[in-house]
């Protein structure tokens, strides 16, 4: 089960997971009343927060809680497996000509709008510096309620590039379900996961296979090196045809 949008959460609710997180070692172990009372709410409260993350009993919460604990403990990388990372097995066959694709579409579109959240928001802000330092209309935008289409050029085909992990994340999909159809406005994804929603929506896609790393269970530490390695292709690229 995957917990609610932090924004979406109540002020007793955002109580309740904050006790959780911080205390996700003792969660297995505690009853309704145990976590009313440590997070300072009741545990009517308590169950509706648990029923809203999917759950139909606290016991069942519980018992999805350890796995989880116990999948995170087991799973610890190793140096070794952040080189595996960008292991040529990790990527499609054809990963030279899907990097070609997405670096024409850059060439030819204005503007190039790098898109993520969170971490990926982070790389989509490094990625179109990149591609801006190569002469190109470029930002990145984490914010899905800002104007896009103003910003777009509506004589001119436009790109929207999606970095996300997962490829569901919902403001992510929001915005490019805005788009899809459209036929001045490509999209192109960046995602462990090409059957994702955001997938489905691609004109141009890269996928690769990554790890899926959490912290007090919700919290996403996937790592970014691949998606980092691909854009560093797809820039190169774009460098190369024209001769920078």
């Amino acid at each position: 089960m995957e917990l609610p949008n932090i924004t979406d959460l109540s002020e007793v609710e955002s109580a309740i997971y904050r006790y959780i997180i911080q205390n996700d070692e003792k969660i297995a172990l505690m009853r309704v009343r145990d976590l009313a009372e440590g997070s300072h709410t009741s545990p009517t409260s308590v169950m509706r927060f648990i029923k809203k993350m999917g759950f139909d009993s606290f016991p069942e919460f519980k018992l999805h809680y350890k796995q989880k604990q116990t999948a995170v403990h087991e799973h610890s990388p190793s140096i070794d497996s952040y080189f595996d990372l960008l292991n040529r097995k990790n990527f499609k066959n054809n990963l030279e000509a899907q990097v070609d694709y997405f670096a024409e579409a850059i060439i030819r579109s204005s503007p190039v709008i790098f898109l993520g959240l969170g971490a990926s928001g982070s790389i989509a802000s490094y990625a179109s510096r990149k591609i801006a330092n190569l002469g190109y209309n470029s930002f990145a935008l984490s914010d899905r309620s800002y104007p896009i289409s103003s910003r777009l050029d509506p004589k001119r085909e436009s790109l929207l590039i999606f970095l996300s992990v997962s490829g569901n994340t919902v403001e992510m999909v929001d915005i490019a379900t805005q788009f899809a159809g459209n036929p001045l406005v490509k999209i192109g994804v960046i995602t462990s996961d090409p059957t994702s929603r955001l997938g489905e929506k691609a004109d141009y896609l890269l996928d690769y296979i990554g790890n899926n790393e959490r912290a007090h269970i919700y919290y996403d530490l996937s790592s970014q090196i691949p998606s980092v390695f691909l854009l560093e292709l797809i820039i190169n690229s774009v460098r190369q045809k024209n001769q920078l």
